[in-house]
């Protein structure tokens, strides 16, 4: 359960980092971001290459449900 809360808190941080900047989810400006914010929260996401893997973003996703 608190797991949910911090995914659910990391995508509403980055949802709202991502229109503020209109910045592209496979960029690498934005995966740094994405590392830096996730890191705060203590959470472990995968990555290849510099794209943020889509089931990262699924995770987020269902932790709003």
């Amino acid at each position: 359960m608190q797991e949910s809360k911090r995914l659910f808190q990391l995508f509403l941080e980055t949802d709202k980092w991502l229109r503020e900047t209109k910045a592209s989810m496979y960029s690498r400006k934005t995966v740094k971001e994405l590392r830096k914010i996730a890191k705060e929260k203590g959470i472990q996401l995968s990555y290849y290459g510099q794209k943020l893997r889509k089931a990262e973003l699924v995770k987020a996703l269902v932790a709003i449900n």
